[in-house]
């Protein structure tokens, strides 16, 4: 999806060039990598912490906006044998799109 996007700017743009600026991106923390566990890694500019629905038909990835629990981490740690400093928690089902194409 990036590639095609920027292909209409950069026509001779290649794939391992579009990826490895990516690649820089997400090692400089202005863009997230989103596992979605289907299909090829997801990318987000929206790097503040925040949770993501993944619909199990489609693919598609929708940010959620509700407040991460914040003992979260803390109660993990507490479990943990070793030092903790982040998580991802990501929602699966199908999303309403795919839901109504069932119907």
């Amino acid at each position: 999806m990036v590639y095609d996007s920027v292909r209409k700017e950069q026509p001779n743009i290649s794939l391992g060039t579009v990826y490895r600026n990516l690649s820089f991106l997400v090692d400089s923390g202005k863009v997230r990598k989103i596992f979605t566990g289907m299909g090829p890694d997801r990318f987000d500019g929206h790097i503040n912490r925040h949770f993501h629905f993944i619909c199990r038909c489609c693919g598609n990835v929708d940010d959620l906006d509700v407040t991460p629990e914040d003992e979260l981490l803390e109660k993990a740690s507490l479990r943990c044998n070793g030092i903790l400093d982040s998580y991802e928690l990501q929602f699966f089902g199908k999303c309403g799109s795919c839901l109504s194409k069932n119907e």
